[in-house]
Order: structure tokens, then C-alpha cells, then sequence
């Protein structure tokens, strides 16, 4: 696939961040529930609106689960968007939910291993992927008293990873930009803290086959 050209980055990262701070000083003021619902209407919004990702996520789905109906994968990848839509508003609400409010939209299993993990003194390694809402996961471990940091790639738009990180950090967590991560790494595991890690991004370097296309 060819790269988009430079400007148009550039353009787009604007919109979007543009987008994104008017989409927080909504959010921000409504209630849990009213955010919520306006996220699943801005998810299928999205869904209905962006034919290259809808197509893009329909065709990982069928690459995925073969045996599937294109009805099926169509209805999941709606369903995809709608939820990233909720997670969005999540992400938002955040830093002023309390603890309740996290467990009552969270399964919480196997804690006792990360508590076994840190007892050993030598740091923690959160590796997982950009599925459900990592976002609040790591809110709801940091309000347990856990010390936690993320590393997380920059957006094209400078104003909109600003705020990212600024909804990051009030919900309790470090963030650390990937480009320059090792040595903060390094640090935080010595300190015994733990390290969030979302690998399943391209990194443009090494590519192997995945699903019967190369990923990198």
C-alpha cells in the first residue's frame, strides 16, 4: 500500500486533533451514561462514514474467521466501531471516575499474579494488544495503588498528543514517548514499577507473516 504523502499527514493529523479537543469538551461535561451512548452513536457513525477502515476491518475479520459470513463480518465490525466508540468516551470520563464506577465495567482476573510479579522486586511488563478498553485498565490498576507507565507512539498532530498524555497522566499514569522509551524503561523497571506495552502497532521494521500478510 502506498504511504500517504507528508501534507496530507499533516492535514489529517490537524483535523483529527481539532476533532478530538472538541470531542473532550463534550464529553467532559456529560454523564457517565449520556457519554457513553454518544460514543457508540460517533462509533457507528464512524462506522457508516469511513468506507476505507470499515472495508479494512471487515476484510481482517474474514482473514480471521474464514468460515464466516460476510453478514457476520460486517455485523462485528460495526459492532467494533461502536465499541471503540464507548472506549473513546471511557477515555475521556476517565480521569474523574471513581473505582466503582471502573469495576462495575471491568472482569478483573488474575491479580494475584501481577501482585506476585512486583513482589519480586525486579519491575513489571504489561504486554497486551489495542483490544477492550486498556485505557481504563490501566486507570482502575494505578487507583489500586500500582505504579504504572505506558509507552505510546505520538500522533501526527503535536496539540493532540498533548492531550492524550494530559488524560493519561490524570488518570494516574506515566507515559513514555516510543521513539525514545529504552532508557525510561530501564528506569522504571530498577524502580520496580510496571510498563505497559501495545506491540501490535507497525514499526516498520521487522515483518512477518500474519494472517497471510506480512505485519510489521
Amino acid at each position: 500500500m502506498a504511504q500517504k504523502p507528508q501534507w496530507r499527514k499533516r492535514i489529517e493529523g490537524k483535523l483529527g486533533g481539532w476533532g478530538l479537543r472538541l470531542a473532550w469538551g463534550v464529553f467532559r461535561v456529560l454523564p457517565m451514561g449520556a457519554a457513553q451512548k454518544l460514543g457508540a452513536g460517533l462509533g457507528l457513525l464512524a462506522y457508516a462514514l469511513s468506507v476505507r477502515y470499515r472495508r479494512v476491518a471487515i476484510a481482517n475479520l474474514q482473514r480471521a474467521f474464514p468460515d464466516w459470513t460476510p453478514e457476520q463480518a460486517r455485523a462485528t465490525a460495526r459492532r467494533v466501531f461502536r465499541n471503540f466508540g464507548v472506549s473513546m468516551a471511557e477515555f475521556f470520563k476517565a480521569p474523574t471516575m471513581t473505582r466503582e464506577q471502573i469495576e462495575r465495567r471491568l472482569t478483573i482476573i488474575g491479580l494475584e499474579h501481577l501482585d506476585a510479579a512486583f513482589r519480586e522486586g525486579k519491575g513489571v511488563l504489561l504486554i497486551t494488544g489495542h483490544f477492550g478498553n486498556w485505557e481504563l485498565m490501566a486507570r482502575y490498576l494505578c487507583m489500586r495503588g500500582y505504579p504504572i507507565a505506558v509507552i505510546a507512539r505520538d500522533a501526527d498532530d503535536k496539540g493532540t498528543t498533548e492531550l492524550i498524555t494530559m488524560l493519561r497522566e490524570r488518570s494516574g499514569y506515566k507515559v513514555f514517548p516510543r521513539g525514545n522509551a529504552a532508557r525510561l524503561v530501564l528506569k522504571a523497571l530498577r524502580a520496580n514499577e510496571a510498563v505497559g506495552i501495545l506491540p501490535d502497532q507497525n514499526a516498520g521494521d521487522v515483518f512477518v507473516e500474519f494472517f497471510g500478510q506480512k505485519a510489521g
